[in-house]
């Protein structure tokens, strides 16, 4: 029972920042210079997408090959990240979903229930944001989806490249579960009653996101209504940190770095980050 608990809140987990989703278009960078004596390789990534779309690019392999690891954000392979996940994705019985929502809570359940033939009932018990990503998981044209980050972990073990997390699932966690709780339900009652506002929400989203330019999908994010996320806390903070760990990563070897498409264009993405650092940063063809 214990196991299948786990393997539920892994998959809720996977589904988080599921905005991020579609035809992967995102170009590849080449990062050089700055003392570098190899060159490392940058992607953005779409979370969840379906397994029959274009997730990653087509040429993505040959430069896979030509470096030491790939870098996600975070090591999803570890048996203990998920346990970790799991953990902090459990609310106490004083904030399940059916205490937070009081009376709305029996409308809710029957809409979700008809809108998207989910019993919210085995999920109360997760914070809201979890439940928030599952019904958007719902909106893809597909039943089983499937993340950029699983393929290329699939490539990197075939190749036996080694995969380094930036983050801690903890680290993650903690930043994607701390939307005040009134936030997350409200964001929960909007997606989970009017399903028709949500998809068409998604698709444009999905269609922003397929044209592969970073700093459009950049200006989407800041500027969308429909994005309800501390970008200071979820995007730019975590790129700032990101950026402490690159450089000493990239100087003692070639890495391959894929990170969720959003954390890449603006002035505040990584690519704007490497380049101020003094490194040269190509967008490759």
């Amino acid at each position: 029972m214990k196991s299948i608990f786990f393997k539920r809140a892994k998959e809720l987990f996977f589904a988080l920042f599921v905005s991020f989703l579609g035809k992967a278009q995102t170009p590849i960078f080449e990062i050089s210079g700055n003392g570098l004596k190899t060159t490392s390789y940058l992607m953005g990534t779409m979370h969840l997408g379906c397994e029959e779309s274009k997730l990653v690019p087509a040429n993505f392999r040959s430069y896979l090959l030509k470096t030491e690891a790939l870098v996600l954000e975070m090591n999803l392979k570890k048996v203990s990240e998920q346990i970790k996940i799991t953990t902090k994705a459990i609310v106490p019985k004083e904030r399940s979903l059916d205490r937070l929502m009081g009376a709305r809570y029996f409308e809710f359940k029957k809409e979700v229930q008809q809108q998207y033939q989910l019993d919210v009932a085995a999920l109360e018990r997760f914070h809201p944001m979890m439940t928030t990503s599952l019904l958007a998981a719902k909106l893809l044209p597909c039943s089983k989806p499937k993340g950029s980050e699983t393929i290329l972990m699939e490539v990197a073990d075939s190749l036996k490249i080694r995969v380094i997390g930036l983050e801690t699932a903890s680290e993650q966690a903690n930043i994607l579960f701390s939307m005040p709780d009134s936030e997350a339900v409200r964001s929960l009652w909007e997606m989970g009653t009017n399903r028709k506002k949500a998809q068409q929400d998604w698709d444009e989203l999905q269609t922003v996101f397929a044209q592969g330019n970073i700093d459009s999908i950049a200006k989407f994010i800041e500027q969308s209504d429909e994005i309800k996320m501390d970008l200071e806390k979820m995007l730019f903070q975590r790129n700032r940190n990101w950026m402490k760990t690159l450089p000493a990563l990239m100087k003692k070897k070639s890495v391959f770095i894929a990170v969720g498409a959003g954390h890449l264009g603006g002035s505040h993405g990584l690519v704007a980050l490497l380049r101020e650092a003094g490194y040269t940063v190509v967008e490759k063809q």
